[in-house]
Parts: C-alpha cells; sequence; structure tokens
C-alpha cells in the first residue's frame, strides 16, 4: 500500500538501502527530502526567517543521566571503525551515559576538552528525534516486502515481550576481558553449538548495553543533545548521542528549553 502524500514521491536505491523524496512543486523539484513534509504558510516562514533572536524555543522531552570516565563500545557509525581515546589523549570522546543502575544506557560523543566538566556529574538529555538502529536491511524493523523502516508502532507486544526476555537472560552470560580467549580445556566440546553458546558472547558496538537493553525493538534510538547548565534561561549544546528509548521514555517529561 502506498502511504506517500499528493505531490511527493519516493525512491528506493537497492545498492545502498537509501530512501529520499522529491517534490512536483517546481520551487523545490530539485531537492532531496528524508521524508515528505508539511508544506510551511508563507506567513509563518516569513517570520521564522526574519527572526534575530539566535535563541531556539524547543519544547521537547528532557532526561537526566549520569556520565563518568567510562567510554562506550560504539563503533563510529559511517566507517564503522572503534575511535578510542589514547591513555592521556582525549580528543573526541565517545562517552558512556548510565541510567540509574549504571548500565550503559546511551552514547554521548563530545570534546574532549569538555571531560573535567562532564564526567562524574548527572546531566540533561534533549531529545530531537528517534531512529532505527541501522539503516541497512538487517535491522529488527526492515520491513523486506515494502521496503521500508516499520514504525514502533507496528511491533507487536508478543514480540517485544519475548525480546526483552531474551535480552534479560543475556544479561547473566559473563562477558569475558577484551582480548580473551574461550577456555575449551574445561572439557567443553567447541563442536557442540550449546557448548560454543555458553561460552561464546557477541561483540557489543551498539550505542547501549544489549545485555540490559534489547536491540530488537523498533526505532531503539532516541536521538539527544547533551546540553549545559541553564546560564541567564538559555542552555548550550555539549555533545550529541543516542539513549536508548527503553530507558529514556520512562523518566522523560516535555520541557521548553532555549538554545543558544
Amino acid at each position: 500500500m502506498n502511504n506517500t502524500p499528493f505531490g511527493w514521491h519516493r525512491h528506493f536505491d537497492d545498492d545502498s538501502l537509501a530512501i529520499h523524496y522529491t517534490n512536483t512543486h517546481p520551487d523545490f523539484a530539485h531537492y532531496r527530502y528524508p521524508r515528505p513534509m508539511r508544506r510551511v504558510p508563507e506567513t509563518h516562514f516569513t517570520q521564522m526567517t526574519s527572526r534575530r533572536s539566535p535563541v531556539l524555543s524547543v519544547t521537547a522531552k528532557t532526561a537526566t543521566f549520569s556520565v563518568t570516565e567510562k567510554h562506550s563500545h560504539m563503533r563510529d557509525v559511517h566507517t564503522r571503525n572503534k575511535k578510542p581515546c589514547k591513555e592521556g589523549s582525549h580528543e573526541l570522546c565517545y562517552l558512556a551515559i548510565l541510567d540509574r543502575d549504571e548500565h550503559t544506557a546511551g552514547t554521548i560523543i563530545v570534546g574532549g576538552d569538555l571531560l573535567p566538566q562532564l564526567v562524574n556529574k548527572t546531566h540533561k538529555f534533549l531529545a530531537i528525534a528517534r531512529s532505527t538502529l541501522s539503516r541497512m536491511d538487517d535491522d529488527p524493523s526492515w520491513d523486506v516486502e515494502t521496503q521500508r523502516f516499520r514504525l514502533w508502532t507496528e511491533q507487536s507486544p508478543e514480540s517485544l515481550s519475548r525480546k526483552v526476555e531474551e535480552t534479560m537472560s543475556a544479561s547473566e552470560v559473563p562477558v569475558p576481558e577484551p582480548g580473551s580467549k574461550f577456555d575449551w580445556s574445561r572439557g567443553e566440546n567447541e563442536d557442540d553449538d550449546e557448548a560454543f553458546n555458553r561460552n561464546f558472547v557477541p561483540p557489543n558496538d551498539d550505542f547501549f548495553d544489549n545485555k540490559y537493553f534489547s536491540d530488537q525493538v523498533y526505532w531503539p534510538a532516541v536521538d539527544v543533545l547533551l546540553i549545559s547548565q541553564a546560564k541567564d534561561g538559555v542552555v548550550e549544546r555539549l555533545g550529541v548521542g543516542k539513549i536508548h528509548v527503553d530507558a529514556f521514555v520512562p523518566i522523560a517529561k516535555f520541557e521548553e528549553v532555549f538554545l543558544g
């Protein structure tokens, strides 16, 4: 079923699995859009473009989490390469965002020079969007037949409940130290699938700890800004990142934020 609004055309690239939209209106025909967008009335557009204030008023959900020196296992979303900070040298840090149980609920990317003012403190995070785990067809929400990402509202409660149970059971599996190898000398048969599963822990390079948060949730990422303490009622962006929806939503609240 094609739910594309009138005047918009959906384009799908089989090689890159990228989706974009074009508009038939001559003023917008040469633009590519990530999704169909509602036309803004000319009066509203004039008002927005005529404003000279550098402060943006945003009403959105915010939530508070803690940040320590703990670095995330997240890999670069474009290159899939890990960008670890070297000892004593922190240029661009992928810091873990911790929930109240000190589980990695997300990752924030910040400049290393901000570490002294960020670590071992609680901070407010501003939600700006919700996104899928990946932009590829191996994402849990990808529908092969319609070539689209299913909305998070389309995930069945039964499927979600089952995946959460699997995540909880996986959290009981001991995680080997980085670089360690499996010790088959304990009598385990490496050709035994059950034995292999008991000893093998898949690498976790997501933005969250998948021992505690499910990687099968549709659209699990809440894209966030790490914001500063307000000064004269205005906050600044200190970093960008992602927090798992199951950690963010239960404690989030709507708030008006003035972003400078």
